[in-house]
């Protein structure tokens, strides 16, 4: 009961700001239409990002040539098309493209595997509701593939503190029936992400 009534708090001051705060935003800077976004300011003919409800995403990296472009039509980077982000993303890598390995580990059907888990688990201990928390294994695979197959570090612990801080209010709300104070563990999130993209990006700096 608790944990509801926070919940409903929580929707309530969000659609209080986006009427209030968001009418007073509105008022001071006024909406503009027609007024050209930064990527079309700042065009150079090199760099260039478009983004629309019709046309999708497309990027070109002026440094490397490389045109990327997401859309109601598929993923296509260059001349290639792509089923998914996932193969998509093992493509292009982190400076080798065509990882053999990332593309097997995100083709594998590791969701399934969870779904069978969670029903054996639910049948073999009666454990419907704490099985709940292999899920939470879900995007930790995923993550793993980055860590082993493109060396994303930073990602990889981003995902691990974001789905241990997620599973530890779940037990903390559902099981303990403590949501508050656990819920301020949440606020610790954009700064964890903050401290390893910052570590990140200075290690990459270094390296170089």
């Amino acid at each position: 009961m608790n944990a509801l009534i926070i919940l409903l708090v929580a929707i309530a001051v969000l659609v209080c700001g986006y009427v209030f705060y968001g009418g007073w935003l509105a008022k001071q800077w006024g909406i503009d239409p027609n007024r050209p976004t930064p990527a079309h300011e700042f065009e150079d003919g090199k760099d260039y990002v478009h983004i629309n409800w019709r046309d999708g995403v497309n990027v070109i990296d002026g440094k490397k040539g490389d045109h990327v472009h997401v859309g109601w039509d598929g993923v296509h980077i260059n001349d290639r098309e792509f089923d998914n982000l996932a193969d998509a993303n093992a493509y292009m890598g982190t400076g080798k493209r065509g990882s053999s390995f990332l593309r097997a580990w995100n083709r594998f059907p590791f969701p399934l595997v969870v779904l069978v888990a969670y029903i054996l688990v639910g049948l073999v201990y009666d454990a419907w509701g704490y099985g709940l928390f292999l899920i939470a294994a879900i995007p930790v695979y995923y993550a793993l593939g980055g860590l082993f197959g493109a060396k994303r570090i930073a990602g990889f612990f981003c995902t691990l503190y974001v789905v241990g801080t997620i599973c530890w209010f779940c037990y903390m709300a559902f099981v303990c029936n403590q949501p508050h104070p656990a819920w301020v563990v949440f606020l610790t999130i954009p700064l964890v992400g903050w401290l390893t993209g910052a570590l990140s990006h200075w290690w990459r700096k270094r390296r170089k």
